[in-house]
Order: C-alpha cells, then sequence, then structure tokens
C-alpha cells in the first residue's frame, strides 16, 4: 500500500523544474504569522511580492469611517468591518510599513539574509519579475524608467521619483 501526501503551497514554492511561482504576503503584522511568512520566504524568496490590502481608512485614525456602502471600524493598526464581527475589512498600513515588517521577520529567523535588501526586492523587483517588466521596472539600470523612492535603512520615505523627476519630498530632506 502507498501513501503520499500532498506538499500543499510550501511544496509548490519550494519546487523545481516549474517556472517561478509568485506569491503575495501582507506583511502587516496583522494578516499573515511572522512564521508563516518566514517559511514561505525560506522555501522562494524570489516569488515573494510584498502586498498592503490597504484600504481607504489608511491615515484616518481610529473610529468608524463609511467606506463605500460598509462601515469599518478602525482600532489602531487594524480594521474591521464593523458589525459586531471580527472580520478583516482590509488593511491600514503602508508599503512602507509592510516593508518594515517583512524585513524584521526575515532577518528575526535568518542571520544569513540582508532583510531590508529582501524586502525591498519583495516590494520592487519581484512584482516587475512576475509582471514580466524587470528590465524596465523594479530596478534601477540603463533603459529602466527610473521610477524609485529614496528611503532610510527602516524603510522611511524621504523622496519619490517618477522617471527621473521628484514628485515628492519629505520637508527634512
Amino acid at each position: 500500500m502507498e501513501h503520499r501526501r500532498d506538499a500543499g503551497i510550501f511544496g509548490l514554492l519550494a519546487m523545481s523544474g516549474i517556472q517561478s511561482v509568485y506569491y503575495g504576503i501582507i506583511a502587516d503584522g496583522i494578516h499573515v504569522n511572522e512564521l508563516a511568512i518566514q517559511l514561505a520566504f525560506s522555501a522562494n524568496p524570489l516569488g515573494a511580492i510584498l502586498v498592503t490590502d490597504c484600504i481607504a481608512a489608511l491615515g484616518l485614525g481610529d473610529g468608524v469611517h463609511s467606506l463605500g456602502e460598509v462601515s469599518v471600524r478602525v482600532e489602531g493598526a487594524v480594521a474591521k468591518v464593523d458589525d459586531g464581527s471580527e472580520t478583516l475589512a482590509g488593511s491600514v498600513s503602508s508599503m512602507p510599513h509592510c516593508v518594515r515588517t517583512f524585513s524584521k521577520v526575515i532577518s528575526k529567523f535568518s542571520s544569513k539574509s540582508d532583510g531590508l535588501a529582501e524586502a525591498m526586492k519583495a516590494a520592487t523587483l519581484n512584482p516587475a519579475s512576475f509582471l514580466g517588466i524587470a528590465h524596465q521596472m523594479g530596478t534601477l539600470k540603463e533603459g529602466s524608467n527610473a521610477d524609485f523612492v529614496l528611503v532610510d535603512g527602516q524603510a522611511n520615505v524621504f523622496a519619490t521619483f517618477i522617471g527621473a523627476i521628484k514628485c515628492f519630498q519629505q520637508s527634512q530632506l
């Protein structure tokens, strides 16, 4: 009698001989457990794509907010449908927050990885590779679009450039 167990998603992420497998991960500290982030990253670091799942309540602060026909209750970093349930309504975390969280998780579980560099790849190069546009976006090299963000070591955004033109700058820069 032969018995096999399906390796599930982690088996798929680690499979060799197939075209790259990409996966989106919401690294806001709420949606996905740290261990799940680390397991997925360990199985396939090149496939990691950071996703915010951010809703329009970002920056509105604590309270009940109407988002279309849905009332959402925001408490700290958590947004839930305001119907008495515990149903998450999305995220109120920005991409820089998700980059920081992903970086901390990767650094916490692996002394070999540069957490911030891996998080930045998951926010830039990996999504561009998935879309087949890494030759022009997701990296800075000759012939690319020159869309980039200046950040510090904690992924705080200081300036944003699109087509090499500055379109945002923090006042402290």
